[in-house]
């Protein structure tokens, strides 16, 4: 018992010195930034004492110059040195105090008699160069990091430390010959130097870094052509610039270097094809595909190729008969050669989208997905998102109670997940056209905590369109007409739309919906190829309803109208401009300032401030 006593008391004690060092520290620290260096001296000096910490005594010894008492640093750091020999930080510290006086050859002299002191410790080596840098005195830190890799006998030790080294003096292209050092043992690396290289990339204003990163690759992949890592760092270089054929054409060389299963030719497809490049995208599955059927990656490439094929119709040629024509047969034909299977599942559900939304073959299109899914071996994931897509197109049908009924299950087998948030989402859009604003927003109030972001801004968004036109409407008869059009756009019965939307504006001319009337038919009209309309509706929106929710939406498609389909700069500049302007906090935002810079040929090293 008393051996406990004694335990606990001495605990006691040791947590109570600890606390009070921890509080001295924090205090000294602080008088230390606000400049009251007498008072951070003295708690600097009773902490060094306390403790062997090089950073408590350097700091006091900081105090000391700034308080002008420099014989005194002097004659401290002196008993430090002899106190702790082989701690050459504290010769890094002692040069430092002679520098202050103004005696360089005594200065250099102690800097030099650290480095000379220096073995074969890696600790050691890093605290010294440190104690360098905390000085600022990045020419001995390189001599420190150049001796420690002599007796180490590792030319390429330190790298990391050596490319911030330079990165402090802006030594660039040292730098990045140190960043690619650390690859010279292969790919391990890869990762790390692909972090820091991204961070100088960051930091690039006028593309010299990235210049010089080229150049450097270029210069190595040359030296070491049978060294695939600088090839692998040229391919993500490339990317990071979206240059996708630079990208492609090497790592083309490098997949048939090493004899791949195009594994990297995939990956390049589908960051291509995110950044809707999808020739390029077509291309990298398509060489894949050429690999033969004996190639492990065969049919993930088929899949990826037509789901490119499928995302580029979509995009950009939605009115083109002879393009989806030959995507029906291009998905056909695959369909057929795989089987219908759980493999195929994906490319199932695309083609029933297909059918029935863009060529209007909606009982085919529900025939094949109702057989999809019974398949065999079926992941819960594709089931789900199989029958979401045959719950659409009951939609598409007219089918509402079939429809309701397939989203209920979904949700219900799938609570809490992303899928089953989509299904409760498209059951709540579902009530929505169907005029139960009260159900619809209930459920839509739920999904806005949604962890899927594009699930709680979809929910927030057609939330707030109920909410805003219920309000001060209680019989909400123009919403029910406004919902009733949505359902058609949907169900691509674009003409009854349209004469819901303008039965709108003829019964219900001063309406809180009239903006989204306006901005709905200015869509419809771009859908149509009718750019001018487009143009009228957009103006009408903007001249009458600026500072509603959709006035930045409306001067945005307006700007791009004027940039890309006009090519009007003089006008689109302006749009973007006022769009910078007056809407600071859209989410178009970046986007505008990119082109606005773009088209007024601002060089990028110039910051633009709109006032």
């Amino acid at each position: 018992m008393k051996h406990q006593y004694i335990t606990i008391v001495l605990v006691f004690f040791t947590f109570q010195i600890f606390a009070q060092k921890v509080s001295d520290s924090r205090l000294a620290a602080e008088y230390y930034r606000s400049k009251d260096f007498a008072k951070a001296a003295v708690l600097y000096k009773k902490l060094s004492e306390n403790s062997s910490s090089q950073t408590y005594f350097t700091y006091y010894v900081n105090c000391l110059i700034e308080l002008k008492e420099l014989a005194n640093a002097e004659k401290v750091v002196k008993r430090r040195v002899k106190k702790y020999p082989n701690e050459l930080a504290y010769y890094v510290d002692l040069g430092h105090v002679y520098e202050v006086q103004g005696n360089e050859s005594k200065s250099k002299q102690s800097y030099e008699k650290a480095i000379k002191k220096l073995t074969a410790n890696k600790n050691q080596i890093i605290r010294l160069a440190n104690s360098f840098r905390m000085k600022r005195k990045w020419d001995f830190a390189e001599i420190v990091y150049l001796e420690g890799r002599k007796l180490l006998k590792d030319n390429t030790i330190f790298s990391n430390e050596m490319a911030n080294n330079f990165m402090a003096q802006r030594k660039y292209n040292l730098m990045i010959d140190e960043y690619l050092n650390m690859l010279t043992y292969g790919s391990s690396s890869l990762k790390s130097v692909q972090q820091r290289l991204q961070s100088v990339l960051f930091m690039d204003v006028n593309d010299d870094l990235k210049n010089l990163i080229k150049q450097n690759l270029v210069r190595r992949i040359q030296a070491n052509p049978n060294q695939t890592q600088y090839s692998e760092l040229l391919v993500w270089f490339y990317i990071q610039g979206k240059e996708f054929d630079k990208a492609f054409f090497q790592a083309k060389a490098i997949d048939k270097r090493n004899n791949e299963n195009g594994n990297r030719i995939i990956s390049l497809g589908k960051v291509a094809r995110s950044n809707k490049n999808f020739d390029l995208a077509t291309e990298s599955f398509n060489y894949v595909i050429n690999k033969g059927s004996n190639c492990t990656n065969h049919y993930i490439a088929n899949e990826e190729l037509l789901h490119t094929l499928f995302l580029k119709y979509e995009i950009g040629a939605k009115n083109d008969r002879n393009a989806v024509l030959e995507l029906e047969n291009k998905y056909k034909n695959t369909i057929n050669k795989f089987g219908k299977s759980a493999r195929t599942i994906k490319l199932v559900k695309e083609f029933g989208h297909i059918l029935a939304f863009y060529l209007h073959k909606k009982d085919e299109a529900i025939k094949i997905l109702e057989e999809a899914i019974t398949y065999k071996n079926i992941k819960p994931e594709q089931l789900a998102y199989c029958k979401l897509e045959l719950a659409d197109i009951y939609l598409l049908q007219g089918n509402i109670w079939e429809a309701t009924l397939v989203y209920a299950k979904v949700e219900k087998t799938n609570k809490n997940n992303p899928i089953g948030h989509e299904a409760k989402f498209r059951k709540a859009r579902l009530a929505y056209y169907a005029g139960d604003f009260q159900w619809a927003e209930a459920q839509l109030d739920v999904l806005k905590a949604s962890t899927s972001k594009l699930i709680a801004n979809d929910a927030f968004e057609l939330s707030q369109l109920i909410n805003d036109n219920t309000a001060l409407d209680t019989s909400e008869t123009a919403l029910k007409m406004f919902a009733l059009a949505d359902l058609f756009l949907y169900q691509g019965n674009n003409i009854s739309a349209e004469s819901v939307f303008d039965s709108i504006l003829i019964i219900f001319p001063n309406h809180s919906l009239i903006d989204e009337v306006y901005l709905r038919k200015a869509e419809l009209m771009l859908k149509n190829e009718d750019t001018e309309m487009a143009v009228e509706y957009y103006q009408k929106l903007i001249d009458n309803y600026a500072h509603d929710i959709y006035g930045d939406d409306a001067l945005f498609a307006l700007a791009k109208i004027y940039d890309y389909r006009y090519a009007n700069t003089e006008k689109a500049i302006e749009l973007y401009q006022k769009l910078l302007t007056e809407f600071p906090g859209s989410i178009f935002v970046v986007e505008a300032r990119k082109r606005f810079r773009t088209l007024r040929g601002d060089n990028p090293e110039i910051e633009e401030v709109i006032n």
